[in-house]
Formats: C-alpha cells, structure tokens, sequence
C-alpha cells in the first residue's frame, strides 16, 4: 500500500505550510529545480513567500541515503548548498546547483537529488545491452581521460563525471543523453546498426581491446603524427568518395597507420556504401 497523500504538509526545508496543488507549468521545484508542470506538487501559500514549491516525490525523499558513490558516509539531505556562495557542483555530473543536495560534509561530497536517484542499471534504445552507472571515466578516473558520448557524440574530457556504459562493448553516454527520451542527433540514431557494425570491426582488429579509450588517444596524438590533420584529409577525399577508399584511409588514420599492424585492414565489407561517412562517426566523436 503506498504512502498515503496528505493536503497540508509540513516540511524540514521550510517555515510554512505546504498545500497539494496541480500542476504548475510556470513554477520550477525547490528540491530538483525542473519544473512542475506534469506532476502534483505542494506548494507555500503564505503572502511572504510566493516561490517555494515541491514535487510530490521531492517532498518525500528520505533525509540520508547510502549510496554505492560513497560508501564511507551515509549523504544527508540538505535543503540549500552549505558553500558561502550558495551554490554547490555536483559531484555526479559536474554541473552546479542551488537547489536540494545529498551531501558528505566531512568528505565534501555533493549530489543532486535527480543524480542520487539514477537507477544503477537501465536501457536506451541506442544500444542492445543494458547500461551500467559507472562512478567516473572508465578510461582513468580523475585523470583528465574522459570518453566520448556515443548518443550525443561530445566529448566527456574530466573523466570525473558519472556515465551510463556498457563495459562489453565500451558504450559510453552521459548522464543525460541515456535518461531523455528526446532523440539526440537522429542522423546518428538512424544509422545506429551501420555504426554498431564499424565498431565491432574495429574492436576485433583492436583484439578486443575497448576502442573509444583507442580512439581518445589516437585523436589525442598518442597515435603518432598530426592525428586530426590524417583524419581531416581521409574525411575530404583522400581516396576517392566516403564508400571505398576514403573510408579505408580514415580508419588507417585512427588506427595509427598502421602502427598496431593493423593499418592495412580492409572494412569495405562491413562499410559497404555509406552515404554518410561523417555522420556515422559523429558516435565516435568527431
């Protein structure tokens, strides 16, 4: 039986009454900071405070939680950041809030509410396997190697971020791009199984190792020469069109001319005729 839904409430983040109201387009959430417009929430009525409001769920988050972030502490919630300036970063997706915090005080450890209530584990429709939630860059967490987004295709580059990934196949995707379900680059998603393809190709020449890391460096310049410069002219037509030669040469580029021996590898099997070359590796990151 669920939690029973009172008028009136009252609440530790705030001074007044709090009374059920509607739906709210106009009104943002004191807690979560996204709006009201979907959803119940409570709401103060008082003539000194025209602001304050709540979501149904929001306002019934427990005060401490465990999360599997931090195990060393249980997080307390607090209703306003304890920073001087009042606004505090997040330690989930790196963003700044001023609204409701799980928080760590010995340990300095802030988290949106949103971000503390991820699920560990979801799907998209992007990707065949189910996403982990992985607590920072599986490439060297805090070390500034960061991952590329395979949803939206930017570039993730602190590595301290949380992601949702696919630790087989080396599927990476913010934070946000994994829980909306607003399309992100519909090029990219409408050609999501002849990118899958040219990434299982490159991951069997690469010996199974995970490409994106591969990729991230060779981008980088851990590949030897003026990566981006190859990559640039392989995109441009270098051998003659984006469906044989030109594709060829690209991935010769990332690959490092074939400085893991396996510059000669021939994908035109698996690329076939791809209209859009670019775009397909747009999931890459380019």
């Amino acid at each position: 039986m669920g939690r029973q839904i009172e008028a009136i409430i009252t609440h530790f983040s705030h001074q007044h009454h709090l009374h059920l109201t509607n739906p709210q387009p106009t009104r943002i959430c004191s807690a979560c900071k996204q709006t009201l417009e979907t959803e119940p929430s409570y709401t103060c009525r008082s003539p000194s405070c025209t602001t304050f409001s709540l979501h149904l769920k929001c306002s019934q988050l427990p005060c401490s939680i465990t999360h599997p972030f931090h195990h060393s502490h249980p997080l307390s919630l607090l209703p306003k950041p304890q920073n001087p300036n009042g606004v505090f970063t997040c330690n989930a997706c790196g963003n700044h809030g001023d609204g409701f915090a799980y928080n760590c005080k010995e340990c300095g450890v802030s988290i949106h509410v949103v971000c503390a209530t991820l699920p560990l584990c979801l799907s998209h429709r992007s990707h065949v396997h189910q996403l982990n939630l992985v607590f920072g860059s599986p490439y060297g967490n805090g070390n500034g190697n960061g991952f590329s987004c395979d949803i939206c295709g930017v570039i993730e580059g602190s590595g301290k971020c949380w992601l949702y990934g696919c630790g087989l196949c080396g599927f990476d995707a913010h934070l946000s791009c994994a829980t909306t379900s607003k399309p992100q680059h519909n090029l990219f998603l409408n050609q999501i199984n002849q990118r899958d393809q040219i990434c299982q190709a490159v991951m069997m020449a690469y010996g199974g190792n995970n490409v994106n890391n591969r990729l991230l460096q060779h981008i980088g310049g851990g590949g030897g020469g003026n990566m981006n410069n190859q990559i640039l002219q392989a995109i441009l037509g270098g051998g003659g069109g984006c469906g044989g030669g030109g594709s060829n040469q690209l991935l010769q580029a990332l690959m490092g001319g074939g400085g893991d021996g396996v510059g000669g590898l021939d994908l035109s099997s698996v690329l076939g005729n791809v209209g859009d070359f670019g775009g397909l590796m747009g999931g890459f990151g380019f």
